[in-house]
């Protein structure tokens, strides 16, 4: 089941990556769906910048095909796998470890 307090495992809270899969998290939730087979593939990662509590990664990779179904098992969609997308992504060193502050 979809649960957006996971996200906070990833992403610094109030962040804009964060509020966005936030988002799609509970759209899901509340329309009694979830995204199955939904997995990032990445391929490269680069550090670009690391200073102190902040660094910078290129990030290359792609999103593989899934499925949206009801809680039923039932298909409600189906997501083609995306094409491969290089990012920026700034990470903040947390007490909790390190987190996505932004994607670029």
């Amino acid at each position: 089941a979809a649960d957006a307090q996971l996200l906070g495992q990833v992403y610094v809270a109030g962040s804009r990556p964060a509020v966005a899969d936030t988002a799609l998290v509970t759209g899901l939730r509340n329309n009694r769906q979830v995204a199955v087979g939904l997995q990032h593939l990445i391929t490269e990662v680069t550090a670009v910048r690391l200073s102190g509590d902040e660094a910078e990664l290129r990030v290359q990779g792609s999103m593989r095909a899934y499925q949206v179904q009801d809680t039923g098992g039932r298909l409600v969609a189906r997501i083609p796998a995306g094409g491969l997308t290089t990012d920026l992504l700034l990470l903040t060193r947390t007490p909790a470890g390190w987190r996505v502050q932004a994607i670029r």
